[in-house]
């Protein structure tokens, strides 16, 4: 059995512009995806395990650094704090790494899609190209 990892980024709001409270208008992002990624069931434990190696090495080294203690759970990664400094300075645990740490954990991230032997299935829409009858 495979298990499948769904998610999606923007808004499904087929609307490209919005009002504000103010009663001005603004542009809405025109793009929305959903994407998955398969990973076969035996392989979970092996994936899981690598990932919290290294994100519980992270966490014991920031925890010495700044005298708090961080859980495993202040270790989530979503990709808005890797990709925006600004989104990671407010992360529990990304806030504190160095970019040689972060570019590494990312790569041990992507390096498992492969080892794992895992499938990636996006779908991208351009909101621009929908028709009027087509809504979330």
């Amino acid at each position: 059995m495979y298990l499948f990892y769904i998610d999606e980024s923007g808004n499904p709001d087929p609307g490209l512009s919005g009002v504000r409270a103010d009663g001005t208008t603004f542009q809405k992002d025109h793009i929305y995806v959903l994407l998955a990624v398969s990973l076969f069931e035996r392989r979970w434990y092996g994936f899981e395990t690598t990932l919290n190696r290294l994100k519980l090495k992270l966490l014991q080294d920031v925890s010495r650094a700044v005298g708090q203690r961080l859980d495993l759970a202040d270790a989530e990664v979503h990709s808005n704090p890797i990709r925006h400094p600004s989104a990671r300075q407010r992360h529990r645990l990304l806030s504190f790494l160095t970019p040689r740490q972060l570019t590494g954990l990312t790569q041990l991230f992507y390096g498992q899609l492969e080892y794992n032997h895992m499938h990636l299935f996006a779908v991208v829409i351009d909101k621009r190209r929908l028709t009027d009858w087509m809504d979330q």
